[in-house]
This record gives C-alpha cells, sequence and structure tokens, in this order.
C-alpha cells in the first residue's frame, strides 16, 4: 500500500497548491486529513538520515502551516454580518414588492455565500482530483455541468458540510497530525515525538500571528482542553471537561449557551436561547408604507400629476439599513472541526515537566502556550477570540500540574499583572473592534475575574506587591455588576486563608465596600458568608477599631432588619430570608465574641436598637430576638459556653450520682428556670439555670454544714481537697487513681498533704 499511497499524498499536495494559486477559499476537508495522516505515517516509516523524507515532511507541514495563518476573503468582516445592498431596494413591480424583512428572514435559513456563490461555478474538489488522475475533461468542460447541475437540484442545507474554510481545515490537520504523534503508540519513537512538538510550536505560531479569527479559535480549542496527570503526563481531556459547571456558567453570562438542539439566533447572533417565530418582524420591520395605504394617499391628493402616481407605484421609500449584527463563532455546546485520537488517555512518554531536572527527556513547554495567551490577553482584537480564552482559561489554570516549571512561574506571574493592571486601567480588552450588542467593557472584565480567583492558588509565584494589587483588584470588583461581586466575593474568602497579610491590610476598605452595597438583597448570602468567614480569623481583624466593628455590626442587623418582616421581599423564598435572619445572627455572635471582653458593653446599646427595630410593627418581640438578647447578657461580661463541660471535681463530688428527687426543687425566675438539689456528700449542692441561650451549672459547698455528723466516725476527707486542687486536673486524677485503691482515708489525707 506504500507504492499507491505516496503518490495519492504527493497528488493531493499538488491539487491543494493549485487550489491555493487559483484563490480559492473552500476546500475539502478529506483531502486536508489524508494529508496529515500521511505526515504521521511518512514520519513513523523513514529512516533518522533520510533527508530527502525529512525534507519533504517540511515541506508538507510548512505548506499546511501557510494555509493555517492566511487570511481568506471571507474573514474580512468576520463575525460581522450586513444587509445585501438588494435587500433594501423594492421591485418596480406591485406584484413583486418584497419586504427587506423577509428578505433578511430568507437569507438567514438558508445562507449563501456571496464567495460561495462566485466558486459555484467552479469544480468539486474531488472532482479536480479524479480529472488530474485521470487525465480527463478540462476545467471548460465540467464548469456547464456543474451550473446546470445547481440549477437543477440546488444542495440542501448540511449541518455538517464536506467542505469548509482552507484555513481551518489547515489547522484540524495539524492538530491531528500532534494526536497521532503523541496519544498513540507513534509517541514510543523519539523522531515522532520530535515532531510533534515542532508541530506544537506551529499551533501556538497560528493563535499568535494568524490571520483568520475561525483558525486560532479552532487551534485555542484544541489547546485549551490540554491537561496532564499527577505524573505531568498530557492527555487532553474530553469527558468531563467541565465538570463543575464552571465554563458553562461563564458563556450564559455572555450569551453564549445553546438551550434546545436548534436554536434561532437573533438579530444579534448572541445567544442560542428559543424566541418566538415573530421576532425577527417586531425587531426589525421597516417603516414602509402598505399597498393600500398608497392608494388611500392618491385618494386624498387628488393634485399630485399622473407621473408622480406612476412613480409612487413603481418605487418606494428605501428601508433604512439594518446595523451591522455579531455572528457568534462558538457556542455551547461545543462542536469541533477535528479528531482527537487517543483523547482522555495520558500520553506515554510526552510529559509538561520533568521534576528529576531539565534536558533529560523531551519536554512539552507549556510556557510558550501561556505567553501566546498573554499576548491575546493584552493585545487581542477579536471579541470571539478573548471571550473562549476566557471562559475557558480558568478550568484549564485548576490543573496546576500542568503549569510547573520556573518558566511557566514567570507566565502566571505576567499573566497577573496584565489582568491586574488591564482591570485597574481597564485596557483589558480595550482594543476589541466590534462588540456584540448588550456586551460591554466590565463584561469582559467579569470574565476575568474568574482567571483572577483561580490565580490565588499560585500564590507562591507572586511577590508581596502582586498579592496585595491582587486583593485590590477583587476590592475594586465590588463596584461591578451581580454576577463580578459574587465572584470577587468568593475570592475576597479564599485570600483570607490563602493572602491573610494583603487581607489584613484591605479588610478595613472592603467593608466600606460591603456596607455601600448592602441594599442590594440579591447579595445578603454571599455578604454574610464572607463576614462569618473573616470573624473566624483572628488575624484579619486584628487592627480593628471601635468603628470597624460597629460597620460589621450594622451590615448584619441591617439585613435582619429587611428580612425579619412578613413578605419583606416578595422575591425570596421564605426558606432563603430565614436562612439569611439564621446567618445574620450568626455573623452578629461571631463578631460580638471577637471583642475583647472590656468593649463588649460599648457596643450593647447600639446592637440592642438594632434589634428593636427589626422587630418594629410587632406586637411582642419575637422568639429568636429574645434569645440573642439573652445570649448577649450572658457574654457581655464574661465567656461562658452555652452548655457545662463535665470535670473531675464533679465526677469525685456527684459519686454516687442518683439524687432522690425529693432532695431538689424548681424556680422561675425572669426569663431563667432555676433547680437546686441536694447531693449525697454533705455540704454539696448543684444549682442549675435553664436560660434561653444555654444552662450553666455551678457546685456549691455550703461552709457551716460539719464534716462529721452526730454519732459518725467517718469524715469526707476527700471532697475539700479535691474542690482546692480543681485548677490542677493531673493532680486530682492521681488522687481519684490511688484513693481508688487505699481503704484508709489517713492514707488519702498524707497524699494529698505530700503533693
Amino acid at each position: 500500500m506504500k507504492s499507491y499511497r505516496r503518490p495519492l499524498a504527493d497528488l493531493v499536495w499538488k491539487t491543494l497548491s493549485q487550489l491555493k494559486s487559483r484563490g480559492a477559499e473552500q476546500s475539502d476537508n478529506v483531502i486536508w486529513k489524508i494529508l496529515g495522516e500521511e505526515i504521521v505515517l511518512r514520519s513513523s516509516e523513514q529512516d533518522e538520515n533520510d533527508k530527502e523524507g525529512a525534507a519533504q515532511l517540511s515541506a508538507f507541514l510548512e505548506f499546511i502551516l501557510d494555509a493555517a495563518l492566511e487570511h481568506s476573503h471571507g474573514d474580512e468582516n468576520e463575525g460581522l454580518e450586513t444587509i445585501p445592498s438588494d435587500a433594501q431596494s423594492l421591485s418596480s413591480a406591485p406584484s413583486t414588492v418584497v419586504s427587506p424583512v423577509l428578505t433578511r428572514i430568507s437569507s438567514e435559513v438558508n445562507p449563501v455565500s456571496p464567495l460561495k456563490e462566485k466558486d459555484s461555478s467552479r469544480p468539486s474538489v474531488i472532482s479536480m482530483l479524479s480529472s488530474l488522475a485521470t487525465g480527463g475533461g478540462s476545467r471548460s468542460h465540467s464548469q456547464p455541468e456543474a451550473q446546470e447541475e445547481m440549477k437543477e437540484s440546488p444542495e440542501p442545507h448540511q449541518d455538517e458540510p464536506a467542505t469548509g474554510h482552507r484555513e481551518v481545515s489547515a489547522v484540524s490537520s495539524l492538530i491531528e497530525v500532534f494526536s497521532q504523534l503523541t496519544f498513540t503508540p507513534h509517541a514510543l519513537e523519539p523522531k515522532n515525538l520530535k515532531l510533534a512538538l515542532r508541530v506544537y510550536d506551529m499551533l501556538l505560531n497560528v493563535i499568535s500571528r494568524g490571520k483568520s479569527p475561525r483558525a486560532r479559535l479552532t487551534g485555542i480549542q484544541f489547546l485549551m482542553r490540554l491537561r496532564v496527570d499527577r505524573s505531568h503526563r498530557l492527555y487532553y481531556v474530553s469527558d468531563g471537561y467541565d465538570p463543575n459547571g464552571l465554563v458553562f456558567y461563564l458563556a450564559e453570562l455572555v450569551n453564549r449557551v445553546v438551550w434546545d438542539g436548534s436554536p434561532k439566533k437573533d438579530i444579534d447572533g448572541l445567544s442560542g436561547k428559543p424566541i418566538p417565530d415573530d421576532f425577527e418582524v417586531r425587531k426589525a420591520r421597516p417603516r414602509i408604507p402598505h399597498e393600500g395605504q398608497a392608494f388611500r394617499g392618491r385618494v386624498s391628493c387628488p393634485s399630485h400629476s399622473a407621473a408622480s402616481r406612476s412613480r409612487s407605484r413603481t418605487i418606494a421609500p428605501s428601508a433604512p439599513p439594518f446595523p451591522k449584527s455579531h455572528i457568534a463563532l462558538w457556542l455551547i455546546p461545543e462542536t469541533f472541526p477535528f479528531f482527537v485520537a487517543g483523547s482522555d488517555s495520558p500520553s506515554e512518554v510526552l510529559v509538561s515537566y520533568d521534576p528529576e531536572g531539565p534536558d533529560r527527556i523531551l519536554v512539552l513547554p507549556i510556557s510558550r502556550y501561556l505567553l501566546a495567551i498573554n499576548s491575546i490577553l493584552e493585545t487581542e482584537t477579536s471579541w470571539e477570540i478573548l471571550s473562549y480564552v476566557l471562559c475557558h482559561l480558568p478550568v484549564q489554570l485548576s490543573n496546576k500540574h500542568l503549569l510547573c516549571g520556573p518558566n511557566c512561574r514567570n507566565a502566571i506571574s505576567k499573566m497577573l499583572s496584565i489582568l491586574c493592571t488591564g482591570i485597574l486601567k481597564e485596557t483589558l480588552a480595550s482594543a476589541i473592534d466590534h462588540w456584540p450588542q448588550g456586551l460591554k467593557l466590565r463584561d469582559a472584565h467579569g470574565l476575568a475575574y474568574q482567571t483572577l480567583s483561580v490565580l490565588i492558588s499560585y500564590r507562591r509565584c507572586f511577590d508581596l506587591h502582586a498579592r496585595h494589587l491582587l486583593v485590590e483588584v477583587f476590592q475594586e470588583g465590588l463596584n461591578g455588576q451581580f454576577s463580578t461581586i459574587k465572584c470577587c466575593l468568593q475570592a475576597l474568602a479564599l485570600s483570607a486563608f490563602e493572602l491573610q497579610p494583603s487581607m489584613t491590610k484591605c479588610i478595613t476598605r472592603i467593608l466600606e465596600k460591603l456596607s455601600q452595597i448592602v441594599s442590594n438583597a440579591n447579595m445578603a448570602v454571599h455578604i454574610l458568608g464572607f463576614l462569618a468567614i473573616v470573624g473566624s480569623l483572628p488575624s484579619l481583624y486584628v487592627n480593628f477599631t471601635e468603628a470597624d466593628f460597629k460597620m460589621v455590626f450594622g451590615v448584619a442587623l441591617q439585613y435582619l432588619q429587611h428580612y425579619n418582616r412578613q413578605n419583606a421581599s416578595p422575591t425570596t423564598s421564605w426558606a432563603l430570608s430565614q436562612y439569611v435572619r439564621i446567618l445574620s445572627y450568626s455573623v452578629l455572635y461571631t463578631w460580638f465574641l471577637s471583642l475583647k471582653l472590656p468593649d463588649r458593653p460599648r457596643h450593647i446599646p447600639f446592637i440592642a436598637r438594632q434589634l428593636l427595630l427589626a422587630n418594629e410593627g410587632n406586637r411582642e418581640v419575637d422568639d429568636t430576638t429574645e434569645v440573642c438578647f439573652d445570649w448577649l447578657a450572658r457574654y457581655t461580661y464574661a465567656s461562658a459556653d452555652p452548655r457545662p463541660a463535665s470535670s473531675a471535681l464533679s465526677d469525685i463530688v456527684l459519686d454516687p450520682p442518683d439524687v432522690a428527687p425529693d432532695n431538689q426543687k424548681t424556680w422561675i425566675m425572669g426569663n431563667s428556670v432555676v433547680t437546686i438539689r441536694a447531693l449525697v456528700r454533705e455540704g454539696w449542692v448543684e444549682v442549675i439555670s435553664r436560660r434561653p441561650s444555654g444552662f450553666s451549672r455551678f457546685i456549691c459547698h455550703i461552709e457551716n454544714v460539719p464534716m462529721v455528723g452526730p454519732g459518725e466516725v467517718s469524715p469526707d476527707l476527700l471532697s475539700v481537697p479535691a474542690a482546692l486542687l480543681e485548677k490542677e486536673p493531673s493532680k486530682l486524677m492521681v488522687i481519684a487513681d490511688q484513693n481508688s485503691t487505699e481503704d484508709d482515708p489517713f492514707t488519702t489525707v498524707s497524699l494529698i498533704c505530700a503533693m
């Protein structure tokens, strides 16, 4: 088969060269696949000393690279769609008057590119291959036949046509060559692995220097799905690419999600959400006089001449030009023009990092890919490319084993600088030449915050200044829209654990921002959750003043006032309202305990006043507020646990634990239930106070009770020393253990005195 296959590949190469020289913009995907497979096979078959074969492979690869880097005429207005000029004019005959809206609709149902019309007179690529192979008729003979066939039976619209853009087919061929040389047994040969690294550099060249957005997007789609396992072995992820749904969420923010199998694209092409059938007509109908209206106008104006009436019958006012609309090049779920061999299977040889040192084995230079991504983030002009990178980059950055090594660390540090500086100075995405309708610069910044939140895990790659800058950017994001604020709050919560010095520096300004956006009811859960996390880390609020604590209490109590009323938020469910109330109380309790004991009484008037305002309009204070008041009374002047803990003293004094019910009595005193019971041991009583915020237990010894009663000869020589040594539990346990082995009480007393 080798003798047949190689001439066919040479014929394919010559055919593609002829198509390129003739300016053909579309070509069959099959012939590019044939050329790519031939590169893989020849690389495996040729000898390392075969210079002629190596030159032929280089020629094939350079030809594919040139095709991938070219800018076809069909991409001059890539992403833009305009209305043809003939659709904006009306016919002279009344019976043939066609609305430009209907022309627009029919053109979208069966779109016919002007370039395709131009190439319709040319033969197909397969027919050219057969004619070149058999020496058949010339192009002039096949041309009328192709035209006649198109007139007789127009080709139906196909979802995945066999022909496509030449540059996309060329990039797909490079991708398939790389995948076969990397993820299949071909990778076991070192020469194939070297060729794979060369193809990898070509793909980076395409996404960096390519002129066609479609070709660049195809290369980015493949490179964004490269992952490594814990052994740094490279693989292409297909199944489970977006396990947490982050890509779907980000794509939905910029209207790139297809909700059903056959969505109708709106006039802006922004989303695949289903829309009514008459949406196009309602949105873009021009104000053209109806034929009946024109007739009534002629009757009302009889002074018009016949010539003017004739002109009014044949010439209608031109419709206003349609604005340029944006056509999305990618949507979720995605479809790819390439096939990856061995997806989801790690490469047996190729790795992204060698822990044992450089120059030992071949390593895929991921740092070059990161530099290409940095260039896109910094200078990209196409929204299609930038939006795809911003939506998919956070998921790839979460694979930390992929980005190891000093070069990757430098590239990641550069990426952080580009994103932070671009957001603060509003230079990120400022070079975009055309924005889709409804999207602005802040939407691109909102996507970039997701990438910054992932970069927190790479804190070891950043110096102290970069860490401070990262937290400042998140602080600045609190002025954005809802999705941006939510992302920034989650990132700040992570920074509270990972970047504590930077958070300590900025926490006061962050709280000021939160107090300004506290009126947004949708942010209640996220803001309160962030405050709860910060309140559990004493190092963050070590420098807080009384005003700072009051600011935190104000945020929690303001949400409590809003959600404590019946039907306070009709758009919020009852369960969510109850959750916000509980979370508000939790934040209040956490931050009150964080106060120093002498400072707590200063905040009681403010907190009590806000709690009463939360119950304004009610006949009486609700149960949760009563519990809160009792809790404040418990912890204002002391810190006591809501439930007593068992101690060695209680174990000794309460032994035996059985107490007759007649020896205890209970009283109600205010909001407390007080129980006093006499213990078995002489002179000891237990006092239990049950309150809404918990209960307290006291073990008391009555001093005026004699140690020995009338006629008794065995005094209690253990309880009093045990009480005296309560502060030293270790010695008390020694006493208890030795007392269990000694029957003589005087021996126990001597042991206590010896200690």
